[in-house]
Order: structure tokens, then C-alpha cells, then sequence
């Protein structure tokens, strides 16, 4: 036996079908036991040569498990997007860390030319110009 408000909603949704005669999709959620238990329900009427309702299916599909993976899925999305944004500053921390174009203009009589291209999205030489006297 259904508690009173749980079979308000299958009646009401009844009714919908019933009045409508169109199918119907809705989550419902029940509690088996102390557990939660998430359901995708379909409804829809059966019509007879006439057009009318004669019956209505039902048929409710357990996608407790499927939202569980699905919140699983987004965290892990989040955590990916928070490493990538920490990983962009990472690569603009290293990119301000190389010798800037006028301090190696200041150096006269040198001649040097470099590229970076990081292994992934960090890579880890270090360049550095150091003046040691003239």
C-alpha cells in the first residue's frame, strides 16, 4: 500500500494521461527501507479504435545509480576545470619568470635566440641573463 501522498501524485498523474491522452516522462523519488530510491516513470494511455483511454501503462526505470554516476561525473568535471585554471597560472608564473626582451637588449654584443615549448602544460627549464661585469 502507497502512503497517502504518494498515490495522490500516481493519481493525479492518472488523471493527466487520462485527460490529455498524451504519455507522460517524471522523476519520482521513494523511500524503500530507509533508502532512497530515484525513478524515471513513463505513462501513457492506451487508446482504443475510438480514441479513447481504455488503460494506461506505466513503466518506472531505477536511475538512482545513473544520477549518482552523473554527480560523480560533474565533480570531476569541476575538479579537472580548477586544475586546468591553476595550471594556466602556472604557465603565466613560468612565461614571466624568462628574461624580458629589453633586458636582453640592454646587454649589448649579445646574440641569442630560444624557444619554449612546454612537454605538456608546464614545462620545467629556467632561463636567466645575468651581466657579470663589462
Amino acid at each position: 500500500m502507497l502512503p497517502a501522498d504518494i498515490a495522490d501524485q500516481v493519481r493525479e498523474s492518472d488523471r493527466q494521461v487520462i485527460a490529455t491522452k498524451q504519455a507522460i516522462m517524471y522523476e519520482a523519488t521513494r523511500n524503500f527501507n530507509g533508502d532512497t530510491t530515484l525513478f524515471l516513470v513513463n505513462k501513457f494511455p492506451m487508446l482504443d479504435d475510438d480514441g479513447n483511454v481504455f488503460a494506461l501503462g506505466t513503466i518506472a526505470n531505477d536511475i538512482t545509480k545513473q544520477r549518482e554516476q552523473e554527480r560523480d561525473v560533474q565533480a570531476y568535471r569541476d575538479q579537472l576545470a580548477q586544475a586546468e585554471a591553476e595550471l594556466q597560472v602556472t604557465q603565466r608564473i613560468q612565461e614571466l619568470l624568462l628574461p624580458a626582451d629589453d633586458e636582453l637588449d640592454a646587454i649589448h654584443g649579445l646574440d641569442i635566440a630560444s624557444y619554449m615549448k612546454p612537454a605538456e602544460q608546464v614545462g620545467g627549464d629556467y632561463y636567466d641573463i645575468l651581466l657579470i661585469g663589462d
